[in-house]
């Protein structure tokens, strides 16, 4: 045979050979979806800090360059020489302080919040107490609620629930 139409018989191949793999790559992706998940998580968890290291950049890059123009319009060859450690201190002092403002508005807004839930929670449970009662009198398709099914079902909502719930958040905004 000439190697010329070996050649051409093996490019007319290649196309069907590639959707072959496609096909069987696909396969293989469905089948083992749990495992392509799991495999996209770990990925994820290794490049999550770069990601949030080069966002973080970026964000603090903008303010950055303006203030080290303003400081360049200064004209004094010491602030000039070290305008790169200036701007970047000035804009730490500045997200310090955007963040301290904002957790000074939002903490005594949180505890407010709870300390009313606390004082009217007698109010909420008697609102709660005569729902059941008028539920109760009118008692459709025969159903009835009672204060015990209520607490149980309170009881098992949480029984699963435990301080490490209300940390994973907190933890995740720390850390970012």
């Amino acid at each position: 045979m000439n190697k010329y139409i070996v050649k051409e018989k093996i490019k007319l191949m290649v196309p069907y050979f590639v959707l072959a793999v496609a096909i069987i790559i696909a396969f293989r992706i469905i089948m083992e979806v749990q495992f392509v998940f799991d495999a996209a998580t770990n990925v994820w968890n290794i490049i999550r800090p770069f990601f949030y290291g080069f966002l973080l950049a970026y964000i603090i890059n903008m303010p950055l360059s303006s203030i080290q123009l303003l400081l360049m319009k200064t004209g004094n060859r010491f602030i000039i020489r070290r305008k790169k450690l200036l701007s970047l201190l000035i804009v730490l002092i500045i997200f310090a302080g955007v963040i301290t403002l904002t957790l000074n508005l939002i903490i005594p807004a949180i505890a407010d919040s709870i300390t009313f839930f606390i004082a009217n929670a007698e109010g909420y449970w008697l609102t709660v107490v005569g729902f059941i009662d008028d539920f109760n009198e009118i008692a459709p398709f025969g159903w009835v609620i009672s204060e015990e099914g209520i607490f149980n079902l309170l009881g098992e909502i949480f029984s699963d629930f435990s301080l490490e719930y209300l940390m994973t958040p907190i933890n995740a905004i720390v850390g970012a």
